[in-house]
C-alpha cells in the first residue's frame, strides 16, 4: 500500500485553504548513507468518495473491492463533481492511492510554492459538465 508522506509547510497550506480530512503520523526519512529529514508526516485522506464515471473511465481492474466497487488502476479517470461534493481533498474509491484536489487547493499551493517546489506532480482530470 502507498503511504503519502508530506511535509509539515505542506501540510499548513492544505489545512488553511481548508482541508480537515488528514490523520497525520511524524515520520523521518532516512535515506540508505544515513542522512535524515524531519519535518514530515506520513498522511492518511480520511474517507474514500465514488466519484468516477466508470463508463467514461478508462482503467484496469485490480480486484472485486467492498461494496461491488472494484479496485483499478486509471488510465482516463472522468469524476462527477457533484459526487466529488466540493471535498478540497479526498481520495477515489476505486483507486484509493489516487488523490484528487480541488481547485482552490491548487491555487494554495502555487501561492505559497517554496523556491524549490512541493515536489508534486498535479495533473487535470476530467469532470462530466453539469447536468
Amino acid at each position: 500500500s502507498i503511504v503519502p508522506v508530506f511535509s509539515q509547510a505542506l501540510i499548513a497550506v492544505l489545512e488553511r485553504a481548508g482541508t480537515d480530512n488528514l490523520q497525520r503520523y511524524g515520520a523521518v526519512l532516512r535515506n540508505s548513507f544515513g542522512d535524515a529529514w524531519s519535518g514530515y508526516s506520513a498522511v492518511n485522506v480520511i474517507g474514500l468518495v465514488d466519484c468516477a464515471v466508470m463508463d467514461q473511465c478508462e482503467y484496469n481492474v485490480i480486484a472485486n473491492g467492498p461494496a461491488g466497487i472494484p479496485l483499478v488502476s486509471f488510465k482516463k479517470l472522468v469524476i462527477d463533481p457533484a459526487r466529488a461534493m466540493g471535498l478540497p481533498l479526498l481520495r477515489v474509491a476505486q483507486e484509493p492511492s489516487r488523490l484528487l484536489i480541488h481547485d482552490s487547493l491548487v491555487s494554495a499551493l502555487k501561492a505559497s510554492k517554496p523556491s524549490d517546489g512541493w515536489g508534486i506532480n498535479i495533473v487535470p482530470v476530467l469532470e462530466i459538465p453539469p447536468a
